[in-house]
């Protein structure tokens, strides 16, 4: 992906707020990584994380977070205090690392999560946890590949060789609203005529050939 979730000044307070809940959650309220991952998905702070909304990225630690998360889907307050951290955790890392990973690809973490266990990602904690997180979100770009096949969209525009960035410009829509359709995010068959018109000039396709087959 081309468009970042959210504004990058906030990235590094939100990989590390992720993988303060994952470590807090983990190591201090025996939380396994997975469970808390799904509480946290099926939390109103997810999609707050996801468009890198203030109030959760930067405006609470990873202790209030998880505690929060915990808090709303299990309807306890946690009682377990934060012990300090003299070394980030193999679930510090798994955290840090899938806010990367969301953040660089725009993906929801639900689509992550289909990509993707928890133990998957500690999985590969021995081998990638000291190289950068782009080592990781690669790795993560491909297991989506294969679990979320691309849309005809997508496959025309790899075809043509271009890039979103590209095809929206040669099409005149918004780089976002494209990776949107490509991502079926935004149903391209619902689009207006005009918008699929112009992808299909820019590609050099029919209109039909844009659209997707019906179920």
């Amino acid at each position: 992906m081309e468009t970042s979730a959210y504004a990058e000044n906030r990235l590094a307070g939100a990989m590390t707020a992720l993988g303060d809940a994952f470590d807090y959650a983990a190591n201090d309220c025996a939380v396994p990584p997975d469970v808390f991952f799904d509480r946290f998905r099926a939390s109103s702070f997810c999609a707050e994380f996801e468009r890198g909304s203030p109030r959760v990225v930067s405006g609470m630690s990873g202790v209030e977070l998880a505690r929060a998360v915990l808090r709303e889907t299990e309807g306890r307050e946690p009682a377990a205090p934060s012990r300090p951290a003299f070394a980030r955790s193999p679930e510090f890392w798994c955290g840090w690392v899938l806010a990367y990973a969301q953040w660089r690809s725009g993906r929801r973490f639900s689509e992550l999560r289909r990509a993707m266990s928890c133990a998957d990602v500690l999985a590969l904690y021995p081998v990638l946890h000291e190289a950068g997180p782009d080592t990781f979100a690669d790795r993560m770009d491909e297991r989506l590949a294969r679990v979320l096949p691309g849309t005809r969209l997508s496959r025309l525009r790899a075809a043509a060789g271009l890039t979103q960035r590209a095809l929206a410009a040669r099409a005149g829509i918004g780089l976002r609203s494209l990776q949107m359709y490509e991502q079926r995010r935004k149903d391209v068959n619902r689009a207006e005529a005009r918008t699929v018109r112009a992808l299909a000039l820019a590609l050099g396709c029919r209109m039909e050939d844009v659209l997707e087959a019906a179920p």
